[in-house]
């Protein structure tokens, strides 16, 4: 491709020789329709070819396409991580099946034939970032992604979230409440959802009311109040929290 991307390797345990390349590709597939809106609501432009996996027998002495090769299949491939591809752009490969593989995307995604077609991994939160495999079985798979860790048994059929064990989020901003004398209480946007507010003496969350609470900016005004600012299509102000 002559616009590439984000690209993410990987390589088969089982297999030295087999490698596997996703890679994030911008030339144009086609251009949008009048009223073919984005997930924001806008018209859409151009529509990218988006992710598109290779994968090498020799080594890395040549690639050839193995994804997309089918109309259903590249529609498929163009949605798997919109125009975030430079967001994502990881691959794993199973540990002990050189044919079986997982793309990183908006959603997590399972190759059991080389690439050739896809399958999505439902239960994690969307906008995946990591995913380790066990490489005695690979059965166990550990997924990180906005919404914190999740835990599979049986290869993403069914996930745990341990959230009490490991109460993890994605953290976008940080600022400090200082209105009680001789202590502070750390606030903080938290992906997609929620304002953040701990202290010694418990938490308390602000609802966004859009899906990005992680872009707030948290101004201290005065000694005793916080403001969020949210930027959305039109500025969503807060008014102070004491």
């Amino acid at each position: 491709p002559q616009h590439r991307g984000r690209i993410g390797v990987d390589i088969s345990l089982s297999n030295p020789d087999v490698l596997y390349l996703l890679l994030d590709n911008y030339e144009i597939a086609y251009k949008a329709k009048p009223g073919e809106l984005d997930a924001y609501g806008r018209q859409k432009q151009d529509v990218i070819k988006g992710a598109v996996v290779y994968r090498t027998d020799n080594g890395g002495a040549t690639w050839k396409q193995v994804s997309g090769l089918t109309e259903e299949t590249k529609v498929y491939m163009e949605r798997h991580s919109g125009t975030y591809g430079w967001v994502f752009g990881q691959i794993r490969v199973d540990p002990k099946d050189e044919n079986t593989i997982f793309t990183l995307g908006i959603e997590l995604h399972m190759s059991v034939d080389g690439g050739a077609t896809f399958k999505t991994l439902d239960g994690p939160h969307a906008d995946h970032h990591g995913l380790w495999i066990d490489p005695e079985n690979p059965n166990y798979l550990l997924n990180v992604q906005d919404g914190g860790l999740t835990i599979s048994y049986d290869k993403g059929a069914t996930w745990k979230y341990p959230i009490a064990e490991l109460p993890l989020a994605q953290f976008y901003n940080i600022a400090y409440d200082f209105s009680i004398p001789a202590r502070f209480r750390i606030i903080t946007a938290i992906m997609a959802v929620l304002i953040f507010r701990a202290g010694a003496t418990g938490y308390d969350l602000w609802h966004s009311p859009t899906l990005l609470g992680q872009r707030a900016v948290l101004m201290q005004l005065t000694p005793a109040t916080i403001t969020p600012f949210i930027p959305a299509p039109s500025m969503v102000h807060w008014p102070g929290r004491r």
